[in-house]
């Protein structure tokens, strides 16, 4: 028996004792009176056992506390956890709550208790939540699932929701105790990041075919320029070869759309201010844009400049712009620029993880349009989406941007809610160095070239093509589709060439294998590699080779012959 249970016991004895005591002094004459020693110790007994009374009942009192403060920290803990917590009935039925699940959800915790946990279960996790609950209280084992939530004003979350069956309590059904975990930043950067494996599987079939129809487009618009130059302006064929050229010049251009933003791009950049970029790019788009819009621009300063390819920043921004215009339509709308210094500790925007920690340039541009759902929105980057009508839109512009920013070692995201506009987030390191003074261009020099160049591409139209176009500008050439043919014939008379032109892939031997070779003979012999689709291991292993300049395939022989010029005058 346990000191409380002693307690007791001596309490109700003590109890009883008095009642007898009672029941003498009421009826005298019925009962025996007690001698005074037997009445002394009766009452000492009963002293004693007041205060044994007295004794428990104090710690009663302190235990009755105890427990209300035990129950007071347990609320505080259970209601301010980081974690919403709620029982639930077998149906789904929310029987307690804490106030963390209340505040998320955005209701009052009194009206969240009797509801449906359902009610904020988007539709697409409806039947993911209910096969787990299923799976609860059928076998009895803990169960997770990560399930889109909507709160009761609208905005769309994901939690992760840990359920586990809590047993029977006397007449009580069966409940389930489910924990939820916010787990939206971790559901954005697994999003980000399989947008950006979508973009890079783009991005390598894009570069596996831009080198072969790279070759097709040059020898069309190749043919089609030497045709154009020889028939006569009156010739009724002319309009035909004008014609081709046009298709093909568009082809071009849709290649160039799919490399933007297939991977970084080999650009010529310089550091320069980002607002006087940006603003140039704007006065070129208040003309195109409807006058019903407004843009509204503000500059932080003493801002650093970034290290920008002002062209490929200038198609940003068009784009950008050009999507906010969309979603505007005929009405009366506003579009506002702004830009900001800012400083990343380490911790990159979820949709962006991989943005290294540094000063950025942060671009912000906000539209009042019609704003995207949700479903949109997660596709918005994707190449060839999109909600424009038929025959008004590609679908590359957001991924343009998605490219050129990530070839910027920068970043780009986007937040909008459908009726509340849209949102872009453009993140640009920021560079170190000043702004430089644009060198003045030097004219291209009017004179006949007669410097020998020898030729190697694989494509058999290219070979026929180069040197009848490098004719018209006065160089000689000799050209081989094979590169093992044309390393024989370098090595019979290396003095005989003064530059070579060579593409990157082709059977049996590599361009950067045959400029080895060449330049093991004549070192300071230029040499010119080219290729559809110049990736960024090229560029490190042409500098590592000693070549003079890696270029992109050109689709005009002006490409070419500038090149070569640059050569030459160095």
């Amino acid at each position: 028996m346990t000191e409380r249970d002693s307690r007791a016991t001596a309490g109700a004895e003590l109890r009883r004792q008095a009642e007898a005591v009672t029941r003498r002094s009421r009826a005298p004459e019925e009962v025996e009176t007690l001698s005074p020693e037997e009445t002394r110790r009766t009452l000492q007994e009963l002293r004693v056992h007041q205060i044994e009374l007295e004794m428990q009942n104090e710690e009663l009192r302190r235990t009755r506390d105890e427990l209300e403060e035990s129950r007071t920290r347990y609320f505080d803990l259970y209601d301010l956890a980081p974690v919403g917590y709620a029982t639930l009935s077998c149906e789904g039925l929310i029987l307690e709550a804490n106030l963390t699940l209340a505040t998320r959800l955005g209701v009052p915790r009194g009206t969240l208790v009797g509801a449906l946990l359902s009610r904020f279960v988007a539709p697409a996790s409806t039947d993911a939540y209910y096969l787990s609950l299923r799976r609860v209280f059928a076998a009895g084992r803990p169960e997770s699932v990560d399930l889109e939530m909507v709160t009761e004003a609208g905005a769309q979350t994901w939690a992760r929701i840990d359920a586990v069956l809590r047993p029977d309590e006397g007449d009580r059904t069966e409940t389930c105790r489910v924990a939820l975990t916010d787990v939206t930043d971790r559901k954005w950067a697994e999003e980000a990041l399989l947008a950006a494996h979508k973009l890079e599987a783009v991005g390598v079939l894009a570069g596996g075919i831009a080198h072969d129809f790279n070759n097709i487009l040059f020898a069309i618009r190749g043919n089609a320029g030497l045709a154009q130059a020889d028939l006569p302006a009156s010739h009724p064929a002319r309009k035909y070869v004008e014609e081709i050229d046009r298709s093909a010049k568009r082809a071009a251009s849709l290649v160039e759309q799919i490399l933007s933003f297939a991977s970084p791009k080999v650009s010529s950049r310089a550091v320069a201010p980002l607002s006087l970029v940006v603003d140039e790019a704007l006065r070129f788009l208040r003309s195109t844009v409807p006058a019903a819009i407004e843009f509204r621009t503000e500059w932080g300063e003493d801002l650093p400049p970034a290290a920008l390819d002002a062209g490929q920043i200038h198609q940003v921004i068009v784009n950008l712009v050009a999507n906010s215009a969309q979603a505007i339509g005929l009405r009366n709308g506003r579009i506002d620029l702004k830009i900001e210094e800012v400083e990343l500790l380490g911790k990159a925007p979820p949709q962006e993880p991989g943005l290294r920690p540094g000063q950025y340039l942060l671009l912000t541009l906000s539209d009042d349009g019609c704003g995207m759902d949700r479903a949109t929105l997660g596709r918005a980057f994707d190449p060839f989406f999109t909600t424009k009508t038929l025959g008004t839109g590609t679908g590359l512009g957001l991924s343009i941007v998605h490219g050129i920013m990530k070839g910027h070692s920068g970043a780009v995201t986007v937040s909008s809610e459908p009726g509340l506009g849209t949102t872009f987030r453009l993140y640009f390191p920021a560079a170190q160095a000043r702004p430089l003074a644009r060198p003045e261009e030097r004219p291209a020099e009017d004179r006949v070239r007669t410097e020998r160049i020898l030729i190697v591409d694989d494509e058999e139209a290219i070979v026929q093509l180069i040197p009848d176009l490098l004719a018209r500008k006065g160089y000689r050439s000799a050209a081989f589709s094979g590169p093992r043919e044309a390393l024989e014939e370098f090595r019979k008379a290396p003095a005989a060439f003064d530059a070579v032109v060579t593409d990157v892939s082709m059977p049996g031997m590599s361009g950067f294998d045959l400029a080895r070779e060449i330049l093991a003979l004549r070192p300071e012999l230029p040499v010119i590699v080219t290729s559809g689709y110049v990736r960024p291991e090229y560029v490190e292993e042409a500098a590592r080779l000693g070549v003079s300049e890696i270029i992109r395939k050109p689709d005009t022989v002006d490409q070419l012959a500038d090149a070569l010029d640059r050569i030459f005058r160095k």
